[in-house]
């Protein structure tokens, strides 16, 4: 059961494919200063086509433009 922050955490990312024009780009940025450091840019359109990282419970931004 996922409650408050939780649910907003997972639901963000995929309001963001939702709502934003395919030409728009976005970046995913997680762990940032971790050794796991992940960061990604590629259009919404792109990744509407592609699986966005798992981000259960790590730290992480979106930059969109």
């Amino acid at each position: 059961l996922l409650v408050g922050d939780e649910i907003l955490a997972k639901l963000a990312p995929l309001a963001i494919l939702q709502l934003c024009a395919p030409q728009t780009m976005l970046t995913v940025a997680c762990d940032l200063t971790a050794p796991g450091e992940t960061i990604l840019t590629r259009s919404v359109a792109d990744w509407r086509r592609s699986r966005l990282p798992e981000l259960n419970r790590r730290p992480a931004i979106f930059i969109l433009g």
